[in-house]
């Protein structure tokens, strides 16, 4: 974590959340994006979508789904479709996972 003589930084926040994850330090980097999310980051879609694999990697898909969905609202791209699939599908919400998976939208964002 980064020193406490300092104040991170939402940047240096969200680079931290993204190291963490590759370290598989899943619950950890979920702690980095919240913090993130909270400094009113500029990437804040790509804080909920790193935030939300985190959770799918911990089994919480109900909180992958809400974060995919978040940074959807943000920020619509073909991967957030993606991540948000994959939650559907972990949930075995399958018509919805087929949808975002298959590059539409199901529901409205």
């Amino acid at each position: 974590m980064l020193s406490a003589a300092r104040t991170a930084s939402g940047e240096d926040m969200y680079t931290q959340g993204k190291t963490l994850l590759g370290a598989k330090e899943y619950g950890k980097a979920i702690a980095v994006f919240t913090a993130a999310i909270a400094t009113d980051h500029p990437e804040m879609a790509l804080c909920h979508n790193l935030r939300g694999v985190c959770h799918s990697w911990l089994g919480k898909h109900e909180d992958a789904l809400r974060d995919a969905e978040r940074a959807l609202k943000l920020r619509p791209s073909a991967t957030l479709y993606c991540n948000r699939g994959k939650a559907y599908r972990a949930l075995k919400r399958y018509k919805e996972a087929r949808a975002d998976l298959n590059g539409r939208s199901g529901t409205a964002v």
